[in-house]
């Protein structure tokens, strides 16, 4: 199959009014002599590796039929991967969501569901934010024994390094497990100590963590001077623009992730849901427990983009690496880059960041 006069958008380099041939894989990138201002816009597969539901669905409490529509949904909003990503639940019910995902992966080998993100529960209660309290605990040996036997699937964990430790931190890191700081009352040096342990990630810098202080930077400080990576949720609620910024004027562009954190309201009309059992009012623009703690978000990925877009001076192509290849290399992900050889996860905007169609596996599963 093929695209034709689109600006190719890989890795390196733009290629303008460009040619893609692809079947399930990208199979040729070539340039065509003529440019033109007004082609489309290909660019990867958003890769959204922190997402908890849609539609009325959450991933910590589904079945096949809600994985295929919230699948449905994230496609039509450019999500062509996502890690289906848990809350502080009981332990029991986070193997549960571990077989139905491996399950419905067997059943389902082109899906979008890359694997799985466990935030929580090994996170300190102080911070817990909109997590449930009554399931927040220390890891015993059974727990860790299990996310290591099924380290193919769990790609991310999101835990406080105070309530782990960092030997703990280290066996799951190394096991090729992505550890996240998140969630925590760690200090700035407690933070540096845990990313020399092998935490590689900061879990929605900012929120649940400790803050930037002029004699102690925190969590929030560890992210932006640390080389890890650093997720953001970029719906101008659970950041200023001015935060935002801040952060691309810190941080290596090739270290920021965005994220949704969306929550099973995302896609649905503002009112009451539950979220790990907690209830949770939506307007039309956050999810919030009673007290006003934020709960999530119902923000769409392609909608962090344009917001970014709104707010940062800089090429679309620098925004872009953040919710594609950014994600998919720090959860250890085959996904997010153009390039031949790789998966013709594929998503077509026009000029003003719209999607036009979305190609997951070389074929077509959202058409405008």
């Amino acid at each position: 199959m093929i695209i034709d006069q689109v600006n190719v958008f890989t890795p390196d380099i733009i290629i303008p009014n460009g040619r893609m041939i692809y079947g399930e894989k990208v199979e040729g990138i070539q340039s065509n002599e003529r440019s033109s201002k007004d082609c489309h816009n290909l660019v990867p597969g958003f890769v959204d590796t922190h997402n908890h539901g849609c539609m009325g669905e959450d991933f910590s409490n589904t079945d096949f039929d809600g994985l295929s529509r919230m699948e449905k949904f994230l496609y039509s909003r450019g999500v062509t991967t996502v890690l289906a990503t848990t809350l502080s639940l009981p332990f029991d019910a986070i193997r549960k969501v571990v077989a139905l995902i491996r399950n419905y992966r067997e059943h389902h080998p082109k899906t979008s569901i890359a694997g799985i993100h466990l935030e929580g529960p090994f996170i300190n209660i102080k911070k817990k934010g909109a997590q449930n309290p009554d399931y927040i605990k220390s890891p015993d040996d059974r727990e860790i024994d299990f996310i290591l036997q099924n380290k193919d699937l769990i790609k991310v964990i999101t835990l406080a390094p105070e309530v782990v430790g960092d030997e703990m931190i280290q066996l799951l890191s190394s096991n090729g497990i992505t550890v996240s700081i998140g969630h925590t009352c760690a200090n700035y040096h407690r933070s540096l100590e845990a990313i020399q342990s092998g935490a590689s990630r900061f879990t929605h810098l900012f929120n649940a963590m400790t803050p930037l202080h002029h004699r102690d930077l925190g969590t929030s400080g560890a992210g932006l001077l640390s080389d890890a990576y650093v997720e953001l949720i970029c719906d101008l609620i659970h950041l200023s623009p001015e935060t935002i910024q801040l952060v691309f004027k810190t941080k290596n562009p090739d270290r920021i992730i965005f994220i949704s954190d969306a929550m099973e309201a995302t896609g649905l009309k503002p009112g009451q849901y539950s979220l790990g059992g907690l209830e949770v009012f939506v307007d039309e623009h956050s999810a919030r427990l009673k007290d006003g703690t934020l709960a999530g978000s119902v923000l769409k990925l392609n909608d962090a983009l344009i917001n970014a877009k709104r707010v940062l001076s800089l090429p679309l192509e620098d925004i872009l690496r953040c919710l594609t290849k950014n994600p998919s290399v720090s959860s250890n992900l085959n996904s997010g880059i153009i390039g031949i050889g790789k998966p013709a996860d594929f998503v077509l905007l026009d000029q003003d960041l719209t999607i036009i169609k979305t190609i997951k596996n070389g074929e077509t599963v959202y058409e405008r």
